[in-house]
């Protein structure tokens, strides 16, 4: 967990309790887990044919990433987001080869993607991300810790081309 470091309105600090999540999670039995995640990972593999994967395994460990919102009840004053909502941001790395979730990071809702992902490189991965990670600045960062990335650049991009390849 990152970006908990804050203070309430009286100066204490802020930490997220995992102890609840602990408590709750302490009486539900793992079979409750496995089953929830075959069910998930039978969804996923419906949305994507192993056919359209192939070939992309010489490119190593293939790691799509990106963040969403959720809402939290307000009285998660370390979530704050806008004056009128509490939010936290789940960054989500998941493995495309294998359809398997990687990881998650949660942070609150003003959590910098870019921030997280410098934060979780890992080698040989080749990293997908959309529009909100570019930043020139973070894929030297990737390059230097031998990790690639494929995203699409925005309509004002000014560049010039190199060198072409055939696809």
């Amino acid at each position: 967990m990152v970006g908990f470091d804050g203070t309430d309105y009286w100066g204490q600090p802020l930490s997220l309790n995992q102890s609840s999540w602990s408590r709750a999670n302490s009486q539900r039995s793992w079979r409750l887990w496995r089953y929830l995640f075959h069910r998930l990972l039978k969804v996923v593999r419906c949305k994507v044919s192993f056919a359209q994967l192939e070939g992309l395994s010489g490119l190593g460990k293939l790691v799509a990433v990106d963040g969403s919102l959720f809402d939290c009840l307000p009285q998660m004053v370390w979530a704050l987001y806008r004056s009128d909502s509490n939010k936290v941001k789940a960054h989500f790395f998941y493995e495309v080869l294998t359809l398997l979730p990687d990881k998650m990071v949660l942070t609150n809702g003003k959590g910098d993607e870019r921030k997280v992902l410098e934060e979780h490189f890992s080698p040989y991965t080749t990293y997908i991300l959309d529009r909100g990670y570019l930043d020139f600045t973070l894929f030297e960062q990737m390059l230097k810790h031998k990790a690639d990335f494929v995203t699409r650049a925005k309509d004002n991009l000014n560049f010039k081309v190199l060198q072409s390849h055939p696809l």
